[in-house]
């Protein structure tokens, strides 16, 4: 909610447990997200919407729960999100709603993409209706899952 101090306007957000919070107090990451918010609430009805690494700062759980919101934004709205991410959160989130029947496969589109020589190259993956993808996702979870070896066996 707005409030005039001095002449400018402050947003103050209420958490789920009734803390009242100012968005200048807020870390970088809720700052980031501000604008899409913002955005998404005033685009007309059935829009396309592009949105860049909306994950940038964010907290792996809210990446997560990222995915629950454009769910329901673009559902409500009847937008169209094309949205570039490098977060496998974000992506688990997405797959999680086509597994619990949120979402259908068919709503869902991802598309890699592989630097080849000179060019980038995009390929679209197939969703399966149990959220699981055919294709190469590979390089996209490669890195967590190397992480994590590296950390059992030290």
């Amino acid at each position: 909610m707005p409030t005039e101090t001095q002449g400018q306007y402050e947003i103050i957000a209420t958490t789920p447990g009734g803390v009242d919070i100012n968005l200048t107090d807020a870390g970088a990451g809720l700052n980031a997200l501000f604008p899409i918010v913002t955005a998404l609430a005033f685009y007309p009805k059935g829009s396309t919407i592009f949105i860049e690494h909306p994950e940038m700062h964010l907290h792996p759980k809210l990446q997560y729960e990222l995915a629950e919101f454009f769910l329901m934004v673009s559902k409500k709205r009847e937008y169209q999100l094309i949205i570039e991410t490098h977060s496998e959160h974000l992506l688990y989130g997405l797959l999680n709603a086509v597994a619990s029947r949120r979402l259908s496969p068919e709503e869902l589109v991802i598309y890699s993409s592989q630097k080849e020589q000179e060019e980038s190259v995009f390929n679209r993956l197939i969703v399966h209706e149990d959220g699981s993808v055919e294709g190469d996702l590979q390089d996209f979870f490669e890195a967590d899952i190397d992480v994590f070896l590296d950390w059992l066996k030290a």
